[in-house]
């Protein structure tokens, strides 16, 4: 007797717990839908990269990075050229990320790049919904390091710091994360100054972009 008692219990519960979450529940497309499944996107960033992401050809385009200002005869707005590195440089190509030298000229000598500013940017694209995206690279350059900053799409920008190592040689990594990113193209923008005919400019690293699974 017992037993059946309880079982009748049981079963109402159920029958009742049903009900609650047909009048709970609802389609798709009736109401507020909750998506809290995100993929991650790498896209690496490196200077000296071919179209194919594979270690640029010296004398050949950097693919993806502008140099967007630099002192005449150079045109800005030119693609900067990948360069085979001074014995003092850090080697490359850099290993895993293949990333390379770049400077205006593809060479070192022979006439060697003007001194002055070069502006290098290499564009983000971030697209409408994307949750954040995180940054992890290291830079190194000859002379010296004028500004490295991280501008938003709408021109506003994050000052970045990158630790030197040895001179010529790669920096600590560069680290961050941006939630909720605006969308648009952002752009890591470094600007180098050469006070002689040799120098140049290399980025090693990624960007991952956390967006929502389709």
């Amino acid at each position: 007797m017992k037993t059946n008692i309880i079982l009748k219990k049981v079963s109402a519960l159920i029958f009742l717990s049903g009900i609650m979450f047909f009048v709970n529940s609802c389609r798709k497309d009736e109401c507020a839908y909750v998506n809290n499944c995100t993929t991650v996107v790498t896209e690496n960033i490196s200077t000296g990269l071919d179209a194919k992401g594979s270690a640029g050809v010296p004398g050949t385009s950097s693919t993806s990075w502008v140099m967007s200002a630099a002192p005449a005869p150079l045109v800005s707005g030119s693609v900067p050229l990948t360069l085979n590195p001074n014995p003092a440089w850090e080697p490359s190509p850099v290993a895993i990320t293949n990333a390379g030298w770049i400077n205006g000229v593809g060479t070192m000598f022979g006439g060697g790049s003007p001194v002055g500013n070069y502006t290098f940017e290499r564009p983000i694209n971030i697209s409408a919904g994307t949750v954040s995206f995180s940054y992890n690279f290291k830079i190194a350059y000859d002379d010296t390091l004028v500004s490295l900053k991280l501008v938003r799409p709408d021109a506003t920008f994050i000052n970045l710091t990158a630790t030197p190592a040895t001179s010529y040689h790669l920096s600590a990594p560069v680290i961050g994360t941006i939630a909720n990113p605006m969308s648009g193209t952002w752009k890591v923008v470094a600007v180098i100054n050469l006070v002689d005919s040799v120098g140049g400019f290399i980025t090693s690293g990624n960007v991952e972009k956390r967006i929502p699974c389709k």
